[in-house]
């Protein structure tokens, strides 16, 4: 049985409009980014301070949402209703490294090509690829 994918949802224009999220942008390009770098963790927690759980800020040009603590991780990455995209996040700042990659693909796609990587993660194949490692090593 094939899986019909709708990919129909990458060629669709982003949703700029962030004027409701709490958070700001920074120095026009640089945004955040210093701060995230230098200090990652005191930023974070100033932030989630400061405008709660979501906040928008920019990181090397990009504009972005932050969503912090266990309850929306938890919600992003499960994403049983299919809301949130690895692709049209992540295409900005990782699209060029990973191309088609796993870490780029969403729901059914992902879903159908992490059950086919799956076995190559297991405890005996992870014996025996480091069997084989340690052979050629």
């Amino acid at each position: 049985m094939a899986i019909a994918i709708d990919r129909g949802y990458r060629f669709r224009k982003d949703n700029t409009r962030l004027g409701h999220i709490p958070g700001g942008y920074g120095f026009p390009y640089i945004g955040q980014t210093l701060s995230l770098v230098n200090d990652p963790f005191p930023f974070l927690k100033e932030q989630y301070d400061r405008f709660g759980p979501i906040s928008k800020m920019r990181l090397t040009g990009q504009n972005m949402i932050l969503a912090l603590g266990p309850d929306l991780n938890r919600e992003i990455t499960t994403d049983t209703q299919q809301l949130y995209s690895n692709r049209m996040g992540y295409a900005g700042v990782a699209g060029d490294f990973f191309g088609d990659g796993l870490l780029m693909q969403d729901f059914d796609e992902h879903r159908m090509q992490r059950r086919i990587m799956q076995t190559a993660f297991k405890t005996a194949s992870l014996q025996q690829h480091i069997f084989h490692i340690n052979e050629i090593t």
